[in-house]
């Protein structure tokens, strides 16, 4: 988690966003961490066990999850974390 938190901060942390560890622990799948990265209504939530898990955008009480998000921008195609293979 650190290290990809520290990857998007660098572009989030000017932005004015902040970084907190929102939930961590251990569980039959194994250790777990997530975190969220906020700026006033704006969140981007994040969970890592293992590799990058759920990634969803917030706006007030409002939100996507990336994957649906990209689709809606017509890149999910595109989308890849660095390493991983596409999901389709």
């Amino acid at each position: 988690m650190e290290v990809g938190a520290n990857l998007l901060g660098e572009y989030l942390y000017p932005l004015g966003f902040h970084f907190e560890i929102i939930s961590e622990g251990a569980g039959s799948g194994g250790a777990f961490v997530g975190g969220v990265f906020e700026r006033d209504t704006l969140k981007l939530e994040i969970h890592f066990r293992d590799s990058l898990g759920m990634v969803s955008y917030h706006l007030n009480e409002n939100s996507v999850s990336h994957e649906n998000y990209m689709s809606a921008l017509g890149v999910r195609e595109r989308c890849q974390y660095p390493g991983l293979m596409p999901s389709h």
